[in-house]
C-alpha cells in the first residue's frame, strides 16, 4: 500500500507579532536624527515584521525562496488623502511635500523589540530565543520617496523544526506561538509632517497626526507551489497616532518587581522594549484601568522615567534632571528590596537592597552602560507634608541619603 501525506504552508505575515487585538503588539518608537539628513528630525517608529505558525508550525510545509510583501508607506494612504492634499497646498508642490514629509523606510538589521519578540537567527533546540534563520531581507522603493515598499525575503529557514519558545530578553511566549521570522522594520516620520500636519493640543505643548501602514500584496507560495493558506489580514493594518510633545519632564506608573509571581509578561505590559513587567492583572504600561490594592511589601514600584530632549535643540553638552516623587504614605510606603532584576542583568537591574534605584539606564545606544555614566546621579528621601496631587512641593524639608535616616513624621 501507498500512502502520501501532504501539508500545506500555513503561515501569517503580521505587523504585530501575535498580539490579537487591533492597534496593539510590539511597538518602539524615539526622535533622532533623520538618517537621510542629520540637520533634521524624526520620529522613528520600529515595527515588527514576522511570520509566524500556529501550534508551534507542526504539519506546516516549508516556504519556496524568496517570499515578497509590500508596505505601503505612500503619504496619501500613510497620512489619508486629505491631509496629504493638505501637505501638498502647504509646501507648494507634491515634490516639495515629498522631501519634507514622506515617510522614509530602513529594514536594517538592528532589533530593539527584544522584550515581545525572539532573535532573528541562531534558534535551535539549545537556544530558545531565537528563530533558526530569518534569511536575507531586501527593502527597496523602485519608485523613490513617497511610493510603496517592496520587501523580499530569501534563504530564509522555514521548516519548523525548532520554534522558541522565549522572547529575545528570555521572557516566555506564548506556548503555542510559532514564530518562524522574526525582524524589525523602522519607519522614520520627519518632525515637520507632525507639527505642520498633526492636530495641536489646546495649550499648544503636544501634536497627533493619524496614520495607517499596511502590509499588501504577499506571495508566498511552498516548495510544491502551492500557495500559502494561513495569511490572517487583520493584522497587517495598525492604525494610530504618532505623538509628539514639547519640552522634558517625567512620566510615572507602576509596574512588578521582576520575576514576582503572576507578573504581566514584560513583553505584553511594555510591548517591544520589553523593560517592565506588570502588577498581576494589569495589561499595559498606562492603561488606567489597573487597581492597587494592598499587598505585601515591595509588591509593586513606582517607575519614574525622564523623556528625553528632541535631537537637534538645547544644548549637547549638559542636561540636568530633577524629579520628585509624592505619596500618601498611609497607603504606600518604601521598602528595602533585593529585587534580583531580569536574567541578562541590563533590561531590570537588580536593587541591591535599595529602596529606590535605576533599573533601567539606555545610554542612547545601549542598556548595558554602567551607571557612573550617569554623572552626579543622587537619590535622597525626605518625609512631611508635601501636600496633594498637583499641589504637592518637594522644594522644602531636609533630605537625607538613606530611608532609614529619615525622622519619623510628628
Amino acid at each position: 500500500m501507498t500512502q502520501t501525506v501532504s501539508a500545506l504552508a500555513n503561515f501569517d505575515v503580521s505587523k504585530r507579532g501575535l498580539s490579537a487585538a487591533d492597534n496593539t503588539g510590539p511597538l518602539y518608537a524615539t526622535n533622532r536624527p533623520c538618517s537621510f539628513d542629520a540637520t533634521r528630525s524624526c520620529t522613528q517608529y520600529e515595527y515588527p515584521l514576522t511570520l509566524s505558525s500556529p501550534d508551534a508550525a507542526k504539519g506546516t510545509s516549508p516556504l519556496a525562496s524568496p517570499f515578497t510583501l509590500v508596505d505601503d508607506i505612500s503619504p496619501a494612504t500613510y497620512f489619508g488623502a486629505t491631509v496629504w492634499a493638505d501637505a501638498i497646498a502647504q509646501a507648494g508642490s507634491e515634490a516639495a511635500a515629498l522631501a519634507k514629509y514622506a515617510p522614509r523606510y530602513n529594514c536594517s538589521g538592528v532589533q530593539n523589540l527584544w522584550g515581545s519578540l525572539p532573535w532573528s537567527s541562531g534558534g535551535n533546540s539549545t537556544v530558545k530565543n531565537a528563530v533558526r534563520n530569518s534569511g536575507t531581507i531586501d527593502c527597496t522603493q523602485p519608485g523613490g520617496v513617497g511610493t510603496p515598499v517592496q520587501i523580499s525575503f530569501a534563504n530564509a529557514d522555514t521548516t519548523g523544526y525548532t520554534v522558541p519558545t522565549l522572547s529575545g530578553n528570555n521572557s516566555a511566549l506564548p506556548a503555542d506561538s510559532g514564530y518562524i521570522i522574526s525582524v524589525q522594520v523602522n519607519l522614520e516620520i520627519p518632525l515637520d509632517a507632525i507639527l505642520d500636519l498633526g492636530e495641536e493640543s489646546p495649550n499648544g505643548n503636544s501634536w497627533t497626526l493619524q496614520t495607517e501602514n499596511t502590509y499588501t500584496d504577499i506571495v508566498a507560495n511552498d516548495i510544491a507551489g502551492n500557495p500559502n493558506a494561513g495569511e490572517v489580514l487583520a493584522n497587517q493594518q495598525p492604525q494610530g497616532p504618532i505623538a509628539l510633545q514639547r519640552g522634558e519632564g517625567f512620566v510615572k506608573w507602576f509596574s512588578a518587581p521582576w520575576g514576582a509571581p503572576n507578573n504581566t509578561p514584560a513583553g505584553t505590559f511594555n510591548g517591544g522594549f520589553g523593560a517592565w513587567q506588570g502588577p498581576p492583572g494589569s495589561s499595559y504600561v498606562r492603561e488606567g484601568n489597573t487597581v492597587v490594592i494592598p499587598r505585601p511589601a515591595g509588591a509593586e514600584q513606582p517607575v519614574l522615567l525622564p523623556h528625553r530632549r528632541i535631537p537637534n535643540s538645547g544644548t549637547q553638552f549638559s542636561r540636568s534632571y530633577f524629579g520628585c516623587d509624592v505619596w500618601d504614605d498611609t497607603q504606600l510606603g518604601l521598602t528595602l528590596l533585593n529585587n534580583v532584576g531580569s536574567a541578562n542583568g541590563e533590561t531590570s537591574r537588580p536593587s541591591n537592597g535599595q529602596a529606590a534605584w535605576i533599573s533601567l539606564f539606555f545610554n542612547g545606544v545601549s542598556d548595558a552602560a554602567p551607571l557612573s555614566d550617569l554623572r552626579n546621579l543622587k537619590i535622597e528621601y525626605s518625609s512631611g507634608p508635601a501636600g496633594p496631587g498637583a499641589d504637592a512641593d518637594c522644594t522644602t524639608g531636609t533630605w537625607y541619603s538613606t530611608p532609614d535616616a529619615v525622622p519619623e513624621p510628628s
